[in-house]
């Protein structure tokens, strides 16, 4: 078993701003990233904009061919008394390919999300089911992967999270991405 905290001072990971008070995360987990792993973890956020606290947990199976992996977690919101509840389920299975000059093995992926606002009381308002494919390629010299998914959306027309972004969010959509690591 294996512990782990940090205390950070900014107001999210990809846009740091300075705060005031210090936020936090603490993690325990258990097992391996081969086999079962299981994890709980929380975290707190103090900014202007969101003073949250985050609890949640999840579960992990993998091995060489097949990963299955399933989280929940909880964000209260201090600023307006709110709880989101998010959770997801997603698994991947890969096929090794025979020689070929463009694919090393193919990976089908399927993943189910839902989130709510105080759905204990009340239910999901968005789901979300992603389905795709992921290609190993052998032409780029690089550990490389070409990912093509397909997401569609079953939400509420007032979840609040939506409402304020330009983005289109939880429109249906399909991506292909190149993914290339150094």
């Amino acid at each position: 078993m294996v512990g782990q905290a940090e205390i950070f001072n900014d107001d999210r990971i990809n846009n740091p701003q300075w705060t005031d008070q210090p936020s936090y995360a603490c993690r325990l987990i258990a097992g391996r990233m081969d086999g079962f792993r299981s994890t709980a973890k929380i975290y707190k956020y103090n900014s202007k904009k969101r003073d949250w606290f985050l609890c949640g947990a999840d579960i992990h199976y993998a091995n060489n061919l097949l990963r299955v992996e399933a989280e929940i977690m909880n964000r209260h919101s201090n600023t307006d008394d709110s709880d989101l509840l998010e959770t997801y389920i997603q698994s991947a299975y890969t096929f090794d390919l025979p020689d070929t000059k463009m694919f090393h093995c193919l990976t089908p992926v399927a993943r189910w999300d839902t989130m709510g606002y105080n759905v204990w009381n009340s239910k999901f308002d968005v789901k979300r089911i992603t389905v795709g494919i992921n290609f190993r390629l052998t032409f780029i010299p690089y550990d490389s992967i070409l990912r093509i998914d397909y997401d569609q959306y079953f939400a509420t027309k007032d979840f609040p999270d939506f409402d304020n972004r330009d983005l289109h969010v939880a429109d249906n959509k399909v991506t292909v991405e190149l993914v290339v690591k150094f």
